[in-house]
C-alpha cells in the first residue's frame, strides 16, 4: 500500500448568491443556478474515471448538488457538517460590498482575519477559530480510515481556504492567494511516514472555462507576470519568511534579531519542511542549530499529549543545556514544551519534567537510555529524530546507546544528522538509520570558518608556552574573552592556577570532574562577560555558544584532528571576527600538519615576542617528546626503530668509515716499506 494519501478539495458550482455578491454562509441552503449545474456536470465527466474511494459533502445542498453525478454513479459518500461554511451571522443574506454593521463589511472583517485579528468576526456569527476547530475535528475522521487513499471533499470558498491554512501551516495572511473558483480542483498529498501536507496543484479554474460574474474577477492581461516579477524581486528582502513558517516562529527569530539565514539554513530549512532526511555539514558557529530547530518547531506546531515527539541527542552536557535554551528562545511563541536530560547530576528531577508531558526532548544518549529503561519515557510517538555533532557522539562511545534507541522509537520518522566534521564513522552511522539522505554541505568538511584568523607560536616546552600565555594576556588588550583549550584535566587545572595569580580579569576552568552546577555557572558567567579566560578541555566546551569570544588559544595542539575545528569554531560566530592562536611544541608538529592537511590551509607562523623567557626543557619533557617523536615516525616508517637504534646505526657508520680509513693508511705505508708487512694484516710472525 501507498504511504501517501490525497484529497482532492472542490469547491461547489455558482448560485444565484455568487453572480449577484451576495453573503451566502452557512444559514443559507441555496441551490446551484443554470451556470452551477453546468459546472456539476463537466465536473463528472472530467473525474468520472478517477478512482476516488470516497466522496465528502457538506449538509448544505449545493455540495450535494455539485456532486450529484458521482453520487449517482454509486460512489461512496458521506455528509460532513464539520466542513459546512461559516456563519456570517447578520450579515448573510445582504450585499458583499455596501452592507455594513459597525462600519464593517465582509470584507472588512476579512481584511483583519489576514492581519492576525481572530478577535474580530461577523455580529451574531461564528468566529474564525470555531471554524478551523471543527475543520480539525472532520480531518481527523478522514484521516482515521487508512483505506481511504483518493477522497474528494466538495465544501464551500471560505471553508477550503481555512482548511488550507490548517493543512498546510499557512497563516490566515495566505488565505487570499487559495481562493478557489467554482469547481475549481486543488489537490493535497498527505505522506504517512513524515506525518505532512504537501500541495499539489491549486487549480483556479472552473469548469465553464471562465467565470466573470464572481466574487473573485480575472486579472488583468499581464497581471500573474506582474505580480510574479514582483515576488521574486522582495524574495531577498523576506528572511525567514521566504520558508513559510508561522507569525509565532516569525515573532521568536526578530526576537533574537535574526533577520536573514545563512547558508546552512538555506539550504536545510526546506529539505526538512519537505520531510527528507539530512546529511548536513557546516561550520561550528554557522547556526546549524537553527537550521534544524525551527522547521523542527513548525512541524511540531503546538503542545499535543504527553509524550515527546522530538528527539534531539548531542553529546554533552553543555551542548544539551545550550540546545534547550534555542529551543526556549525559538519556541517561546508556540506553547511547546521540552526537557533536557543529562547525567553527571540525579535523574530524579529530569523524570518528573519528562513526566509533566513534553513534546521535544533533548539529551545525552547515556541519560536518555537511562530514563527509558526505568519506565519514565515512552518512545512511540517520536517522528523526529536529531544527532547533533554526531562525529563527537561517535568519538564518545556512544554508539551502543544509539542502536538501542533505533530499536525502541517507531522506524517511520524523519532524522537529521548535524556537524562540522563528518569522518567515515559517522558516514557509516548514517547508512545505518537514514533513509535516502540528501547531503548539504554548505563548506568542505572540516574546514574552519572564514571569519577567524589563525596563526601558530613554535614554543620550545610547557614552561615557555605559560610564559607566552601570560605575555599576551597582560600585554593585548585585544583579548578580551578567551578560551583556552588543553587535552588534560591536570593540566587544565594547573594553568587556571597559574593565571589565577598572574593576570587580570576573571579566570575559571571547567572539565569532566568538575560538579555539574560549577560547569554551568562558569559558563554562564563566561557568557555574560564576567569571566575573561576560560580554560577548558574539549569534551567540555563542545557546543558552547558564545557570540562574542575574541579570541581562542590551543595550549596544545590536538591529536583529535577533528577537535582543532572545533575549537576554532569556539570564535568567529554569528558574522563576528575571532583569533586562533596554537601553541606548538616540536613534537606537536607532526600533528599540526595532519590539521592543516585536513583543513586544507597552512597556518602562518608568529614569531615569539622578544621579551618572553624561553625556559630550558627539562629531561622529563625532552625524554617524553623524543619518544613520542619515535612513536610518529614508527607510523609513518613501520621498520623505524627508535632514537636509541638510530644513534647506535649511525655511530656504526662512523666506526667503518674510520677503520676503513686506517686500513687505507697502513697498507699505504706497508707498501712503501714504512712499517712492517706484519702490522695492521692480522698475520703473526713465524
Amino acid at each position: 500500500m501507498s504511504n501517501s494519501k490525497r484529497l482532492y478539495i472542490v469547491r461547489h458550482g455558482q448560485t444565484a448568491y455568487n453572480t449577484k455578491r451576495i453573503v451566502q454562509g452557512r444559514k443559507i441552503d441555496a441551490d446551484l443556478n443554470e451556470n452551477g449545474q453546468k459546472q456539476a456536470s463537466l465536473l463528472f465527466d472530467a473525474y468520472k474515471k478517477f478512482p476516488f474511494d470516497k466522496l465528502y459533502v457538506t449538509s448544505l445542498k449545493r455540495t450535494h448538488q455539485t456532486a450529484k453525478g458521482f453520487i449517482d454513479a454509486g460512489l461512496d459518500y458521506e455528509i460532513m457538517p464539520e466542513f459546512d461554511e461559516m456563519n456570517y451571522g447578520d450579515y448573510e443574506g445582504n450585499s458583499i460590498d455596501d452592507h455594513t454593521i459597525d462600519g464593517m463589511t465582509v470584507q472588512d472583517i476579512s481584511d483583519e482575519w489576514e492581519k492576525g485579528n481572530f478577535e474580530c468576526f461577523p455580529k451574531n456569527g461564528e468566529q474564525l477559530m470555531d471554524v478551523l476547530r471543527r475543520e480539525a475535528e472532520g480531518l481527523e475522521k478522514i484521516m482515521k480510515n487508512e483505506n481511504e487513499r483518493s477522497v474528494m471533499v466538495c465544501m464551500h470558498s471560505r471553508s477550503i481556504r481555512v482548511f488550507l491554512c490548517l493543512l498546510l501551516d499557512m497563516d490566515f495572511d495566505q488565505m487570499k492567494n487559495y481562493a478557489p473558483k467554482n469547481t475549481g480542483v486543488t489537490t493535497i498529498e498527505y505522506n504517512e511516514y513524515t506525518g505532512e501536507f504537501k500541495l499539489i496543484e491549486f487549480n483556479n479554474v472552473d469548469h465553464l472555462g471562465g467565470d466573470p460574474e464572481l466574487t473573485h474577477l480575472p486579472q488583468k492581461p499581464g497581471a500573474e507576470l506582474e505580480v510574479a516579477e514582483k515576488k521574486n524581486a522582495e524574495e531577498d528582502d523576506l528572511g525567514f519568511r521566504k520558508f513559510k513558517l508561522n507569525k509565532q516562529l516569525y515573532n521568536a527569530c526578530d526576537d533574537q534579531g535574526y533577520t536573514s539565514p545563512t547558508p546552512i539554513q538555506e539550504k536545510a530549512i526546506p529539505l526538512v519542511l519537505a520531510g527528507n532526511d539530512l546529511f548536513g555539514i557546516a561550520q561550528t558557529g554557522t547556526g546549524k542549530t537553527a537550521a534544524y530547530l525551527l522547521p523542527l518547531l513548525f512541524k511540531a506546531k503546538y503542545a499535543q499529549g504527553n509524550d515527546p515527539r522530538v528527539l534531539i541527542l548531542v553529546p554533552t552536557r553543555e551542548l544539551s543545556i545550550q540546545v534547550g535554551k534555542e529551543v526556549e528562545k525559538l519556541g517561546k511563541y508556540t506553547g511547546l514544551r521540552h526537557a533536557v536530560v543529562y547525567g553527571g547530576i540525579g535523574p530524579k528531577t529530569q523524570i518528573e519534567e519528562v513526566e509533566k508531558g513534553i513534546d521535544i526532548l533533548i539529551g545525552t544518549p547515556g541519560r536518555v537510555m537511562d530514563i527509558y529503561s526505568r519506565g519514565k519515557l515512552k518512545t512511540k510517538q517520536i517522528k523526529y529524530m536529531v544527532l547533533d555533532e554526531a562525529d563527537r557522539i561517535m568519538d564518545m562511545g556512544f554508539m551502543p546507546q544509539i542502536r538501542q534507541m533505533l530499536e525502541i522509537i517507531p522506524r517511520k520518522r524523519q532524522n537529521l544528522l548535524f556537524s562540522a566534521t563528518m569522518p567515515d564513522i559517522v558516514v557509516r552511522l548514517s547508512e545505518e538509520f537514514l533513509e535516502f539522505p540528501t547531503r548539504v554541505e554548505i563548506t568542505p568538511q572540516a574546514t574552519t570558518a572564514e571569519m577567524v584568523d589563525q596563526y601558530v607560536y613554535e614554543v620550545p616546552n610547557f614552561r615557555t608556552k605559560l610564559n607566552l600565555l601570560e605575555y599576551l594576556l597582560n600585554e593585548d588588550d585585544e583579548l578580551s574573552r578567551i578560551i583556552v583549550f588543553v587535552k588534560k584535566k591536570d593540566h587544565a587545572n594547573g594553568i587556571f592556577k597559574y593565571l589565577e595569580r598572574k593576570i587580570e580579569g576573571e579566570v575559571r576552568v571547567i572539565h569532566a570532574n568538575k560538579g555539574q552546577n560549577a560547569r554551568i555557572n562558569s559558563i554562564e558567567a563566561f557568557k555574560e562577560g564576567n569571566v575573561r579566560v576560560l580554560v577548558a578541555t574539549d569534551v567540555a566546551a563542545r557546543g558552547l555558544d558564545v557570540s562574542m569570544v575574541s579570541h581562542v588559544v590551543n595550549f596544545d595542539v590536538p591529536v583529535m584532528y577533528e577537535d582543532y575545528v572545533h575549537r576554532v569554531g569556539r570564535t568567529g560566530r554569528a558574522n563576528n571576527e575571532g583569533t586562533a592562536l596554537t601553541f606548538c611544541n616540536k613534537a606537536e608538529k607532526y600533528h599540526l600538519k595532519k590539521i592543516e592537511k585536513l583543513i586544507k590551509k597552512d597556518i602562518p607562523e608568529l614569531d615569539l615576542p622578544l621579551d618572553i623567557e624561553i625556559a630550558e626543557t627539562p629531561k622529563d619533557e625532552a625524554k617524553e617528546m623524543a619518544m613520542e617523536i619515535d612513536i610518529q615516525k614508527r607510523k609513518e616508517d613501520p621498520t623505524f626503530q627508535g632514537a636509541f637504534h638510530e644513534k647506535k646505526k649511525n655511530k656504526d657508520k662512523v666506526d667503518k668509515k674510520r677503520r676503513l680509513k686506517n686500513k687505507a693508511s697502513i697498507d699505504k705505508q706497508r707498501a712503501s716499506g714504512k712499517v712492517s708487512a706484519y702490522i695492521g694484516s692480522g698475520k703473526k710472525k713465524k
